[in-house]
């Protein structure tokens, strides 16, 4: 019984009339709708209908109306008769047999007139040669004849063409450079790219040490040995034989690799169908991409317009639209950011200050915090500031509520303290000590993967971090420089790494995590980190003198618990979204692979 994909799946008649009209009916645009209701995998559909080629699955229907064609077996006579030719003539050399195929290595079945042989049984296999950089700009750029030389880069991933003009010619009389003739299949045979880099020549070539080429007998199909060395199937039995630390197959076990050989008249078939296919899957791929690229200009016009506008109409406007434009985790990623803006701008409390006109102001809460800060400094346990640079005009990235105060970061910071330097260890029973990769860009602390420091260090007890307090990457990278998350564990249990920066807050007036929201925004990161971040060669910095003197949008303490509480219920509506779409993304994949399934088979 068939499974239902609430897709009406059209069953093709079988004469061989019908079936020649078939080859310009599409076979996959007429059900877009349906495809692309989910994000559209093309990669992996091709790889489906690959498989599903090299299978014989798509010429179900074709050998019905062509029961007569000669078998794969005649074909593999002709094979051995062309090599026998060949070696006679001495244009290849007679290698060792290759190991019959016994029915426990087949990796699928095929149809009853094809043949499992090895891949070095179609074709003579044979590496390319190696030129040194200098040599090569020496030597052979620039030449206006002779064969193009085809290195690894110039090769694509599958179906992409061949860069045969890229400068590089080798003389037609350097006979001991190997030549791949025009229709050799190449590919990538070592390094990070094996297995997955290959392409069919459109002429004949010189070529590199790293590519194997395959001049096939017997008119074997190339396009069809690219498919099968396109699908992930052919990748598993490639990458069981690779070898070294950089990853490599030798031209033996290159050879050994099972190959499901069809009729040549059935491999001219596939290859049309694979044609026509491929360029539905192009198609629908664009398709999808504009969808996609309409609904997310969408989605950032709005939320930019959210961002600056004074009233709630544009977000009705995007909530309207909710079930239809926020099902994609990038334009998830968008809405946290606007929330974030939106919590610093304090447009997300209007309503609550409208709601509590008599909340005390921010500048009595500054007055407070002066206050406390000089009654620490008198008892020693704070280090007096050098005074604070005014705050001009020009500076303030954008208008705050009335109530709210423009401060430098240091106002609000009782003190601040680099992690240490010392030498940690694997020691879990010593003190964790967190890393930069123990924060994340959503400004969250994460509690695993630790370094350890022992607990006489001379680091603590002064750089222990206490419950709220903030942690601030000041190394990373570009992107990464600037990252912050609120400490909630124990006092007294953890420290931290000499990249980070313990930022301690004067907790009674200054909401850690209203604080934490701010530097992690957008517009923090923009208007206050980017522009002083220090870029060298992979490491950017940004020092606490730089993070004390940062501005900083200081509500009444009231107010920055409302925030923390509208953000706090605004992003885990966003986890709610992120974790559907991922189940719905899983579950598109599975349904794409049966719907396209059906779609061809059912089709084809």
């Amino acid at each position: 019984m068939e499974k239902d994909t609430g897709i009406p799946i059209k069953r093709q008649a079988t004469s061989p009339k019908e079936s020649h009209d078939r080859k310009s009916k599409p076979l996959l645009l007429e059900y877009f709708p349906a495809l692309t209701q989910y994000p559209f995998n093309a990669e992996k559909v091709m790889d489906l209908v690959l498989q599903m080629a090299v299978q014989g699955r798509l010429t179900k229907k074709w050998r019905e109306v062509n029961p007569d064609v000669e078998p794969a077996s005649v074909l593999l006579e002709k094979i051995k008769e062309q090599k026998v030719r060949l070696i006679a003539e001495k244009k290849i050399r007679k290698e060792n047999p290759l190991i019959e195929i016994v029915q426990g290595i087949i990796p699928f079945d095929i149809p009853r007139n094809w043949e499992w042989v090895r891949l070095g049984t179609i074709g003579n296999i044979f590496n390319g040669n190696s030129i040194s950089a200098a040599i090569k700009a020496d030597k052979y750029e620039g030449l206006n004849e002779g064969y193009p030389f085809v290195a690894t880069k110039d090769v694509g991933y599958g179906f992409e063409n061949i860069d045969e003009e890229n400068g590089i010619r080798i003389p037609f009389d350097q006979s001991k450079f190997k030549v791949a003739r025009k229709g050799t299949v190449l590919i990538c045979s070592e390094g990070g790219s094996s297995g997955k880099k290959m392409g069919i020549c459109t002429q004949d070539i010189c070529f590199g040490n790293k590519l194997y080429a395959i001049e096939q007998y017997g008119a074997v199909e190339p396009t069809f040995i690219m498919g099968f060395y396109y699908t992930s199937i052919f990748y598993k039995l490639f990458s069981e034989r690779m070898t070294g630390l950089i990853g490599g197959i030798s031209i033996s076990k290159f050879k050994d690799i099972p190959f499901p050989l069809p009729p040549l008249e059935e491999q001219k078939e596939i290859v049309r169908i694979v044609g026509q296919l491929k360029e539905e899957i192009d198609a629908l791929n664009r398709l999808a991409k504009e969808r996609l690229e309409k609904k997310h200009q969408f989605v950032v016009s709005s939320l930019h317009h959210l961002t600056e506008s004074e009233d709630s109409q544009h977000w009705y406007l995007l909530k309207d639209h909710f079930s239809n434009t926020l099902d994609e985790l990038e334009n998830i990623k968008k809405l946290r950011e606007t929330i974030l803006q939106l919590a610093v701008r304090g447009k997300l409390t209007k309503k609550w200050r409208e709601s509590n006109p008599d909340t005390e102001p921010a500048s009595i809460l500054l007055q407070q915090i002066q206050e406390e800060k000089e009654r620490l400094i008198e008892k020693k346990k704070i280090k007096k500031e050098k005074p604070l640079t005014p705050i001009s005009e020009g500076e303030i990235p954008y208008e705050v509520p009335e109530g709210w105060e423009w401060v430098r970061m240091v106002s609000v910071v009782k003190n601040m303290s680099y992690g240490t330097s010392e030498k940690t260890n694997d020691n879990p029973n010593n003190v964790p000590v967190f890393r930069m990769g123990n924060i994340t860009t959503e400004g969250e602390l994460l509690f695993d993967n630790f370094k350890y420091l022992s607990p006489s260090s001379e680091s603590l007890p002064k750089l222990y971090v206490s419950h709220y307090d903030l942690i601030f990457n000041r190394t990373n990278s570009y992107d990464l420089v600037g990252k912050s998350a609120v400490f909630e564990g124990d006092d007294n249990s953890y420290t931290l790494a000499s990249y980070l920066i313990k930022v301690s807050l004067f907790l009674d007036y200054v909401n850690p995590f209203y604080c934490n929201n701010y530097i992690i925004s957008k517009v923090c990161r923009v208007t206050q980190i980017e522009p002083e971040i220090t870029a060298q060669t992979n490491q950017a910095n940004f020092s606490g003198s730089k993070l004390k003197n940062i501005l900083f949008p200081l509500p009444p303490f009231a107010e920055q618990k409302a925030i923390v509480q509208q953000v706090d219920y605004l992003l885990s509506l966003c986890d709610t979204l992120e974790s559907h779409i991922k189940t719905r993304n899983e579950t598109a994949e599975q349904l794409m692979e049966v719907v396209v399934g059906e779609v061809l088979e059912g089709a084809v």
